[in-house]
């Protein structure tokens, strides 16, 4: 018994030291990477400043604002990256990101203002409050590539991952095949896939539901997900904040949550609680939570001790208007919010699509007269997280609705999932 108590101590203590651990790898991996000169990534800025001067902030790649890619908070990533801060140590420069900026111009004309039209009339910004963990792999890539060479490298990527996170729902459970599907084509993939601000949080949430499938029988099996799976999900919540600029993070929990669902659902006892349930699913979300907001924790309290610049000042002032119901003189409500989400959707065709699985569902319980009651219950919470998104952070949402729309991914494939999860086999939870 003592021994029992013991090792669940040691396991509660080590979700802080992990966050500890992981904050000091990201502080060694960012200084690393701040050592390349910024005079190597010369040539690739200046030819993708040329792209972002013919495309413009927001380029739709299709017929509706969906589709819309970020050039704007690209540009802004790139700048980062090419920052010169040859005059300060690495450790330093880290965890300060400065980038240069021009007066009046948005970071997509800055950038072509400096590599394009060579102007010099420039002032250093920071940008201390997040980990711009990106930069790991757009400084080095931008030494020997431009922005359109990079947009095919991570297409390659994310392309990639999608085809073996279907193989690999192929050989563990197919009924999850059109749910990814489904989801994957909500978010835009033509839109995902060109996007450096896009494309980190998909392709991190690709990465984490394949670690699932392949590593799903390590992980285990236990009791309230395991304190396996819990270290999972922190870890892939401190992953996330570490590379994400706030973007359309719940995508992640929300996928993973839903994929640890589909694994298990053939695999829970026929009579087992629903509580049982619920609790797993909590804590498997709080150790993403803890992970994500941990991670971001570390980086104002890093950045601050090695700085001696007070981060969290600055860091807890946009958290403050970004979950604020304010946008200048406008006031934001909750609905509008919402309203912003599904105006989003292209041609009004997602919500027919959800109309006809809602259908679908209702036909097949009339006609079997059989659902997955804990399935129900725990898919419509997990369908629920992007709304308490929106609510917390509803100025964010509301301003960049035309990217934030994607955490409604999360809706389409909890609800596709519990279509499949049923028609499938037309059993109740649990059975074999």
């Amino acid at each position: 018994m003592k021994i029992s108590k013991r090792k669940t101590v040691l396991q509660i203590l080590s979700f802080p030291i992990s966050i500890i651990v992981l904050g000091i790898i990201g502080l060694l991996l960012m200084a690393v990477v701040y050592c390349i000169p910024a005079s190597y990534m010369q040539k690739g800025l200046e030819e993708s400043a040329i792209i972002i001067e013919d495309e413009g902030a927001r380029p739709y790649m299709m017929s509706s604002e969906s589709s819309a890619l970020d050039n704007f908070t690209d540009a802004l990533m790139m700048l980062t990256a090419g920052h010169d801060s040859a005059d300060e140590n690495a450790w330093s420069a880290s965890m300060k990101c400065g980038r240069d900026k021009a007066e009046d111009l948005a970071p997509d004309e800055t950038l072509v203002y400096i590599y394009k039209d060579k102007g010099k009339d420039c002032f250093n910004v920071e940008y201390p409050r997040y980990w711009h963990g990106y930069l790991l792999f757009l400084k080095p890539l931008l030494c020997f590539f431009n922005y359109g060479n990079i947009r095919y490298i991570m297409m390659f990527i994310q392309m990639g991952l999608f085809s073996v996170l279907i193989i690999k729902l192929a050989q563990k459970d197919k009924r999850l095949i059109m749910p990814v599907i489904l989801a994957w084509i909500f978010m835009n993939p033509v839109a995902t896939m060109m996007s450096l601000q896009y494309n980190t949080v998909t392709v991190i949430t690709f990465a984490s539901m394949i670690m699932m499938l392949v590593l799903s029988e390590k992980l285990g099996n236990n009791k309230f997900g395991g304190y396996r799976w819990n270290m999972f999900f922190l870890l892939a919540g401190a992953v996330t904040s570490f590379f994400d600029l706030l973007t359309f993070p719940i995508v992640v929990l929300g996928l993973m949550l839903l994929t640890y669902v589909g694994i298990f659902d053939r695999k829970t006892e026929k009579r087992k609680k629903l509580y049982r349930f619920l609790i797993t699913i909590l804590l498997l979300s709080c150790s993403w939570i803890f992970g994500y907001l941990g991670m971001w924790i570390m980086k104002w309290t890093i950045g601050s001790i090695i700085t001696g610049e007070n981060i969290f000042r600055n860091a807890i002032e946009q958290l403050g208007f970004r979950t604020s119901s304010e946008w200048g003189e406008i006031r934001i409500s909750f609905i509008e919010v919402i309203k912003r989400q599904f105006d989003m959707l292209p041609q009004r065709i997602w919500l027919i699509i959800i109309i006809v699985l809602i259908i679908f569902f209702v036909i097949y319980i009339v006609r079997y007269r059989n659902f997955k009651l804990n399935l129900l219950v725990i898919n419509a919470l997990i369908a629920a997280y992007p709304f308490v998104w929106y609510l917390i952070t509803k100025n964010h949402s509301f301003i960049h609705s035309f990217f934030t729309y994607r955490e409604l991914a999360v809706v389409v494939f909890s609800l596709s999932e519990f279509v499949a999860l049923h028609k499938s086999d037309g059993r109740v939870l649990g059975t074999a």
